[in-house]
Order: structure tokens, then C-alpha cells, then sequence
């Protein structure tokens, strides 16, 4: 399978205030695209575009994950 290793819209990034961040494409796996987003406040976010295989329900779950770890789970 092809990965469009395409960098994530500036929408987004201006989204997470991360328009400034240095973007590193991981290159490794088979599905979804994967970018490394590095700050000049030496802090790294990992960015996801998942495959359209996946539906858009996922969101709602990744949501429930997110709250949970953010947290303290």
C-alpha cells in the first residue's frame, strides 16, 4: 500500500498552535501517516492522518482515549 507522505494542511497545524513546529515524516509503517512535530520550545507531538479505510467513528474513540490518558489514566 502507498503512503502520501504529504505534510499535515496549515489549517491544522494553526489549529494546535504548531504552524511554527519542525515537521519529520516517519516513514515507517503501512497505514497511516505519521509526522513528528518538533517545537522551539523543545517539546515533540506525534500528528496522525489516518487511512480513509478507517471510519469516522474512530475519532469519537480517540477522543475517549485522549480524556482518559489526559486525565490521569
Amino acid at each position: 500500500m502507498l503512503i502520501n507522505h504529504s505534510l499535515p494542511p496549515q489549517a491544522v497545524l494553526s489549529h494546535y498552535a504548531l504552524e511554527h513546529a519542525r515537521i519529520q515524516p516517519v516513514l515507517l509503517g503501512n497505514i497511516n501517516q505519521t509526522f513528528f512535530l518538533d517545537t522551539h520550545e523543545n517539546k515533540r507531538y506525534v500528528m496522525q492522518r489516518l487511512h480513509s479505510i478507517f471510519p469516522a467513528a474512530i475519532h469519537r474513540d480517540i477522543a475517549i482515549v485522549t480524556d482518559w490518558l489526559r486525565d490521569g489514566g
